[in-house]
């Protein structure tokens, strides 16, 4: 008896006639009663679990199949026409050496975030080592100027109760917020 082989959506894939293989895919579909069939299935499972990891794409993809590339060490996906790069996500003291446009690379030295954009990096996160403006009660910006949601940090709260208003007089280092009118703790 054939085995009818269907894709996720529902189409059908393929027929198996008893007794013969299919090479439609990149992986090898096995008919019934199959002489060897533990071999060719055993090379299935691991080229699915390495993501057909090799130099050369596999062959007879299908839309939504992962291929790592051996050779640019990045994991791709193919879109029903080609193999495209999933965007990574690198950490070093170095930017990588074969980017592509999305790409994001977090500079361990300056502590920095950027993202390449196919020509060049461009930062779009400052480094960790920013210090924060630090005032004091009375020196903070007008909150309603300053809007709803900002934030700032002061050095002399008399509390550190979240959601008190912020009133100067004490030695406490907090973190404020404005609602538009007043400056709070938190």
């Amino acid at each position: 008896m054939s085995y009818a082989i269907y894709l996720t959506n529902g189409t059908l894939f393929a027929t198996i006639p008893d007794g013969t293989i299919n090479q439609q895919s990149s992986v090898t579909l096995i008919g019934q009663n199959y002489t060897g069939y533990g071999e060719l299935q055993d090379t299935n499972f691991i080229q699915l679990l390495e993501n057909f990891a090799d130099s050369v794409q596999p062959s007879n993809p299908l839309t939504g199949q992962l291929w790592f590339n051996s050779t640019n060490k990045v994991l791709t996906v193919y879109n029903g026409n080609a193999f495209t790069v999933i965007n990574s996500t690198v950490a070093s003291d170095t930017a990588p050496s074969a980017p592509n446009s999305g790409d994001l690379w977090f500079d361990t030295t300056s502590q920095t975030l950027d993202v390449y954009n196919g020509v060049t990096w461009l930062q779009v996160g400052p480094p960790a080592n920013v210090t924060p403006i630090v005032y004091t009660v009375s020196s903070l910006p007008s909150a309603n100027i300053k809007g709803a949601g900002s934030r700032a940090f002061v050095s002399d709260a008399d509390t550190k109760t979240f959601g008190n208003l912020a009133v100067a007089g004490g030695n406490h280092a907090v973190p404020v917020y404005s609602d538009g009118t007043y400056w709070y703790i938190g």
